[in-house]
């Protein structure tokens, strides 16, 4: 058997630990047998409390049976999303669904008989906890599997985690460290928006800003950060021998407990792992690769992370540092990825660059390496607008800055101050290192953003020779090739 929890309602549970809606935590815990959740009597009282079965209705899909006391539209929306997300994680994990999953999404306890539910437990699980999966195996002649079976709340997000969690344990079996498995639940569970972006919860995205920059290594290396999660339940549940295995796996934002500082220490476990997971799935310097050493875990595969990364790992901790810094609602990953492909080479005196700078994208790579205190400089083309409906703009950008051409060196994964250029100019380099441009454009809003510049760039000659008038030789190496032709 498998329990998930969420906790929708105030209870005193262990010392200062308070459980509230506002949050929500995943365990994963097999070998153990769950049979009874010890209610307070006023809770058994109120779940007794029965309505009319006209509220409950059943929704059957191809992989979902949804039993639920939501109104019908909300209902079908629900079970729509539920559908996308199997349809997702399948074809990220490239294995179909075995089975179908059934759910029971509950608004409203008193509309459930006290044998509605397969699961005794069930009706306490769904009050205290809000999200649970609980699974057993089942056995006939022929062969034995999981089943999976859901109980949650309508909360936005609970039932789609649950859902990524059964489909895991019902296909596979397995489910890889915690770190991954959580992560990858509130990943997949979060479902794009219109315009394809991934979500970026607010909350989190503040959080992790907020709080001191947590490594790669650290994240990966957290080990079972759930076991503080499955003491607690301890305390709220009596183990009996008759249960095959239990599984606890509550959605994120539904537990709560703002002042105990042990689960804080798991909530912020859950949120970088969500950060890590997103940031991975998403950046195609790393996304397939990413793909591979989950499936391995999934196959049963011990992978070590160190290993698997080794040979781009100071690559991928500087991108996650910036992601983590830089993220925010509406923030694309995809579009915010660093070039490495690019060679690099000095631009050498009076040798020129063209270089294209998308509007729509983070820094890009020039493939330029530039030297500390030398001059460079540089003339732009072209237009670019910074939402669907607006007004184009030069490298000059707008009133406030914003499509403004701007710079970074970098040296040794080590960041510049950001250069401000503009339409033409010059520009001492403060650092030596790799040139990297783009349109500024708030991190979160460069999805929108159409159109490009064009950038020529020329080292200044340190001295000039006899006779010669360097600015206007600069000057006339900067015009775009097809005017110098036309002056002849």
């Amino acid at each position: 058997m498998t329990s998930c929890f969420c906790f929708p309602t105030t209870c005193t549970v262990w010392g200062p630990v308070k459980l509230l809606f506002r949050w929500g935590i995943d365990l994963y815990l097999l070998g153990l047998a769950m049979a009874v959740i010890t209610c307070p009597s006023a809770l058994i009282a109120q779940a007794t409390a029965v309505e009319s079965e006209v509220h409950r209705r059943n929704y059957i899909s191809q992989k979902i049976r949804l039993h639920t006391d939501v109104e019908p539209d909300r209902a079908k929306r629900m079970l729509r999303r539920m559908e996308k997300t199997l349809r997702r994680i399948s074809s990220y994990w490239r294995t179909p669904l075995k089975g179908s999953i059934e759910c029971y999404v509950v608004e409203d306890i008193n509309r459930w008989p006290e044998n509605s539910f397969p699961n005794p437990s069930a009706r306490a699980l769904i009050q205290f906890v809000g999200g649970v999966t609980l699974t057993k195996m089942q056995v006939d002649r022929r062969k034995s599997e999981l089943k999976a079976i859901v109980y949650a709340t309508p909360a936005p997000g609970v039932v789609e985690h649950e859902v990524v969690h059964a489909y895991c344990f019902q296909t596979f079996g397995k489910h890889g460290p915690d770190w991954y498995k959580e992560g990858m639940a509130d990943v997949a569970g979060r479902l794009a928006d219109p315009r394809g972006a991934a979500r970026c919860a607010l909350e989190i995205t503040s959080y992790l800003r907020d709080q001191t920059f947590r490594p790669v290594d650290e994240i990966v290396n957290s080990g079972s950060f759930t076991q503080p999660l499955i003491d607690i339940k301890n305390r709220l549940a009596e183990v009996t021998k008759n249960s095959v295995q239990t599984y606890l796996a509550p959605s994120l934002s539904v537990w709560g407990a703002p002042e105990d500082e042990i689960l804080q220490n798991v909530q912020s476990a859950y949120r970088w792992s969500w950060a890590l997971c997103h940031f991975l799935v998403h950046n195609p310097n790393y996304s397939q690769r990413f793909r591979a050493y989950g499936q391995g875990h999934l196959d049963g595969n011990g992978i070590q992370f160190a290993k698997w990364f080794a040979d781009v790992r100071k690559e991928l901790d500087f991108e996650f540092d910036f992601f983590v810094r830089h993220s925010r609602p509406g923030y694309r990953v995809e579009l915010c990825n660093w070039d490495w492909s690019l060679p690099r080479s000095p631009l050498k005196e009076r040798a020129f660059l063209n270089v294209s700078v998308r509007a729509a994208a983070g820094y890009q790579a020039t493939g330029c390496s530039v030297s500390a205190g030398e001059i460079y400089r540089y003339r732009t083309s072209g237009r670019c607008c910074l939402s669907q409906d607006g007004a184009p703009v030069t490298s000059a950008g707008d009133r406030s800055g914003r499509g403004k051409l701007v710079a970074v060196v970098m040296q040794n994964y080590k960041l510049s101050k950001e250069i401000e250029l503009g339409e033409s100019g010059s520009f001492s380099a403060p650092s030596s290192g790799h040139l990297y441009l783009r349109c500024r454009d708030d991190w979160g809003s460069l999805a929108d953003n159409s159109g490009s510049l064009r950038i020529r760039l020329l080292a200044r000659p340190a001295s000039p020779s006899p006779g010669l008038n360097s600015n206007a030789t600069s000057e006339r190496l900067l015009e775009p090739v097809a005017n110098r032709v036309s002056r002849k």
